[in-house]
């Protein structure tokens, strides 16, 4: 083998890995580019005359030729005239002449330098010897050992430089059989492994069972070799400048190819077949992989993490992951790069693979062009961060026929009516994409990354393995009229998105119709069709300050749950229609979501409320805060069900709900069964136990039943004033009077029932706006009003109804106490003590449309009252004050005595709640500012 390389500036013939027989020649014509000179070339490191042809006879070892062209006019032009060349004596023995030169046109260079290498026979008869080791160990450092046919039982360490060659070349290679553990060690640069057999290796999948092994050593080939029956084909770790060309790897228990942190590896002609991988390879640099057919393996054909400044050139991959079972459980298929930087893909034809043909992740500076896909279960997929602005996806490649469309930095443009494989827009704004077709399956029929005023209308979109349509990070973007289908994962996806529509689209057959995950904004999810998907709308870890938005109006059909809110908080859930789901809502460690109007007719359960499941890392949070009302629910088992006890399912609201069991409930054991969240997007929100257990102190411990105060109401042309519970379908007992109150509390579960239960449905129940309640405990209470009270509902007289027991009102400015008169205003942002003999309740009545006016604090200590409507974080409440506050201290009127202060320098990540006083030190001077989001 002669291995030849050249710098940039001209072109060699032949070049790269040349096969060459025994005691044969090999002739290189040189031809720089104009502009350039041959200045150099060296063999084996040592330096010979310029040429314009070099005649190397006769190779008796592998050797490496490199030329060097530099710019500028150099020597006269040189003639290619080949000239007649001069052979050393036939006695291989003698020292040869390294360069018979006849002139400067042509140098004839011997195969040896000036040492006399050896050739030495193995075989079992007419022998040199009859072992190849014994061959090894009694051979120099760069000589040739010719292995006859035959079959050689045994394990072959090589510690020095030699050529290892089966004689003759051809079909009748000799027979290497290792019948455990590695066949051939590697323990030297500069060796050759040419024309032999390799099986066996213990079918052993440990780096230590293989066909061959190298670790540590440089200039490595192996060409023309069969290689099977093996636990690893071909493993190499750290070395330089190899290459193996024209190879068969077949049939090995695990990797036909194992590389580990190469530079410069070459890797042509190889047929790699029926393997578990067929090339594995991990930190790998310089390589180039080309002419190669990688077929029928069990997971990936190839499959490369951590790949830098290479080329894959028209290589066939094929018929590989044929057992592929599902696209959520595992991602196997053809060519899955990762960590790519610099790498070029063109001409490579991908066929009829199981999972995705190509998978890329975390990508930048590819270049991909001409490759065709043909009748994969899944084309092509980018599945992490899609690549950066300098990398190029030629719509040339084409899945099935079709192209693949990668847009980067457009604007003001309108893709329509074509039928696609994929598309990608990134850092795409003022898009339009209408009546487009995307249903190849791909890793994504749309997906959009970064970006501003993306309209997708129209479209089909369908058979994607991860999501058909994905909005990552994205402001501004509508969905319209569109049909998503037989996605293996999410109809639509939305992560960290801002001010996005989906709207009148038909979602069917997903485990999950539409995902949020993260922040989402101002999201609006209107008039949507679902049918038949796992879970029809998820949220999971969705935590924006001021909700994901609002899912309203939308239908929903079969499957086994309508929604599922994991460990995500506000927003609004309104009218609604939940028909044939095993489940209706399932709220799993969620808070702050009002869930309105809606009607759900469900097998199992109506409505489902538990803790998040988390870890130590995140975790178990608690589901608190949620509103139920005005909804419609009936279900064959529980109506309304909850799976942890009040320290963990507490707070939550239900009133004027009808609760409807039906008694033809399945077979299912449970919204645990039914509500399978292993598809998500990950993660779990962070919550805190000690908020858990700070608010089974507090009044919102336990959840509300009923309106909590008296309504003024109307029931069958009558008006009533008084506490409204919900309707429950049995209900056992009688009507109070007329009043369409029931006689019996409604036991929910041990630690919840309904004091006021209703008679009849919701509907026939005529309400006027029953107000925020402000809960008072027993003693002192620091409170706040979480919004500007309606004018004429806004001073102290509203704390009249108070048993105070003879305790005036107090607040606090400018480092003193001040009394609270009954005509004076109460405001939000600011803290009151008022005393309480018992637990009461006092209704506010706010003005939604007024934003609270800013307040002055000073440096010290300031009253204050939480500046929103829902809890957060103290460091987003107090984001408005920058540094400039150090600690707030909240009282506790339970215990009647302060809580652990929340410290700024620690992050203020304790939560402060609407209706609460605080205690705020101040460095210096500063506004609070409402929270207005």
């Amino acid at each position: 083998m002669v291995l030849v390389t050249s710098t940039s500036g001209g072109a060699v013939h032949p070049d790269g890995a040349v096969p060459v027989l025994y005691n044969s020649q090999v002739i290189l014509t040189i031809t720089p580019y104009p502009g350039y000179h041959i200045s150099g070339v060296f063999v084996d490191g040592k330096t010979f005359k310029p040429a314009h042809t070099v005649r190397i006879s006769p190779v008796l070892h592998d050797m490496a030729v490199h030329i060097e062209f530099s710019k500028g006019e150099g020597p006269a032009s040189l003639s290619p005239t080949l000239l007649p060349s001069i052979s050393p004596s036939s006695d291989n023995t003698s020292t040869p002449v390294p360069v018979l030169q006849h002139d400067e046109h042509v140098q004839d260079l011997t195969g040896n330098d000036d040492k006399s290498f050896r050739k030495i026979i193995v075989g079992m008869e007419d022998a040199d010897y009859i072992r190849i080791q014994d061959a090894i160990s009694n051979a120099s450092p760069g000589d040739t050992i010719i292995i006859k046919p035959g079959i050689y039982r045994e394990q072959i360490i090589i510690p020095k430089s030699l050529s290892l060659i089966g004689d003759p070349m051809g079909m009748s290679r000799p027979v290497i059989f290792g019948a455990s553990g590695t066949i051939v060690i590697v323990g030297a640069d500069n060796v050759t492994l040419q024309n032999l057999s390799l099986i066996g290796g213990g079918h052993v999948s440990t780096e230590l069972s293989a066909a061959v092994s190298l670790a540590g050593f440089s200039d490595f080939l192996i060409s023309h070799c069969m290689v099977s029956e093996a636990g690893y084909g071909i493993t190499l770790n750290e070395t330089h400048n190899t290459t193996i060309v024209d190879c068969t790897i077949r049939n090995v228990t695990d990797s036909g190819l194992l590389l580990s942190n190469l530079q410069q590896i070459t890797l042509e002609r190889n047929i790699i077949d029926y393997c578990k991988v067929g090339i594995s390879g991990r930190y790998l640099d310089a390589m180039r992989m080309k002419e190669n057919l990688v077929s029928r393996n069990e997971e990936y054909g190839v499959q490369i993490i951590g790949i830098t400044n290479s080329e894959i050139v028209d290589n066939i991959v094929s018929l590989n992951a044929p057992s592929y079972f599902t696209a959520h459980e595992h991602d196997v298929g053809g060519l899955s790069l990762s960590r790519a930087n610099n790498v070029s893909l063109s001409g490579n034809q991908l066929n009829a693979n199981g999972g995705t043909a190509l998978i890329f992740d975390e990508a930048i500076l590819m270049q991909m062009d001409n490759n065709i896909f043909t009748g994969n279960y899944a084309g092509f997929t980018y599945s992490g961060n899609i690549p950066d602005p300098q990398s190029r996806i030629d719509p040339s490649n084409l899945i099935d026929g079709l192209p693949v469309i990668y847009c980067e930095g457009v604007m003001n443009e309108t893709i329509s009516g074509a039928a696609l494989a994929t598309l990608y827009l990134h850092s795409c704004s003022d898009i339009i994409v209408d009546r487009i077709t995307t249903t190849s399956r791909n890793g994504y029929g749309i997906m959009v990354k970064g970006g501003h005023n993306i309209s997708i209308l129209h479209c089909q979109v369908g058979e994607n393995l991860h999501q058909n349509i994905l909005l990552a990070s994205v402001d501004c973007a509508l969905v319209n009229d569109s049909v998503m289908f037989n996605g293996s994962r999410y109809g639509i996806g939305l992560i960290d998105t801002r001010n996005v529509t989906l709207s009148d689209n038909r979602i069917w057959n997903h485990p999950i119709g539409i995902g949020i995950r993260e922040s989402g904004t101002n999201t609006l999810i209107s008039r949507n069709t679902f049918s038949n998907n796992g879970i029809g709308f998820q949220m999971d870890n969705v935590r924006s300050v001021s909700g994901f938005g609002t899912f309203e109006d939308n239908n929903i059909s079969g499957g086994r749950v309508g929604l599922l809110s994991q460990s995500s908080g506000r927003g609004t859930v309104i009218g609604n229609t939940i028909l044939g789901t095993m489940g209706g809502i399932n709220l799993t460690g969620s808070y702050d979501l009002r869930i309105e109007e809606n009607h759900i007719e469900s097998v199992d359960y109506g409505i489902y409320l538990t803790r998040g499941s988390g870890s130590e890392a995140a975790p178990d949070r608690p589901c608190f805060g949620n509103g139920i009302t005005f909804n419609t629910i009936s279900a064959g088992r529980n109506p309304v069900a909850m799976n942890d006890s009040r320290e963990w399912v507490y707070g939550n609201g239900f009133m004027l709900n009808d609760f409807i069991t039906t008694q033809t409930g399945g077979t299912a054991t449970g919204p645990d069964a039914i509500c399978d969240t292993s598809i998500t997007f990950g993660g779990v929100y962070s919550a805190d136990k000690e908020v858990a257990d700070k608010q089974l102190n507090d009044s919102v411990a336990g959840n509300l039943w009923d309106t909590g105060i008296p309504y003024r109401y109307r029931y069958v042309n009558n008006s009533y004033t008084g506490m409204l519970g919900n309707y429950w379908s049995p209900y056992m007992g009688r009507e109070i009077a007329s009043t369409g109150i029931g006689d019996q509390p409604y036991i929910v579960n041990g630690d919840n029932k309904d004091q006021y239960p209703l008679i009849a449905s919701h509907v026939r129940y005529e309400t006027a706006a029953g107000g925020y309640l402000l809960n008072l405990q027993a003693g002192w209470n620091f409170v706040s009003t979480p919004s500007v009270l309606l004018s004429g509902k806004d001073s102290a007289t509203i704390f009249s109804g108070v048993d105070t027991d003879g305790h005036s009102m107090y607040t606090y400015k400018n480092d003193t106490w001040v009394l609270v008169a009954s005509s004076d205003r109460i405001q939000p942002l600011i803290g009151y003590w008022i005393y309480a003999t018992e637990k009461t309740q006092v209704p506010l009545a706010l003005d939604p449309g007024t934003i609270p006016s800013p307040f002055s604090l000073k440096s010290g200590w300031n009253a204050i009252g939480f500046p929103a409507i829902q809890p957060s974080s103290a460091s987003d409440a107090l984001s408005s004050l920058d540094v400039a506050w150090s600690y707030v201290v909240p009282f506790n009127s339970s215990s009647q005595y302060y809580d652990d202060p929340i410290m700024r320098e620690d992050g203020g990540s304790g939560f402060m709640y609407p209706s609460q006083g605080y205690w705020v030190y101040m460095n210096q001077e500063w506004i609070l500012q409402p929270v207005t989001g």
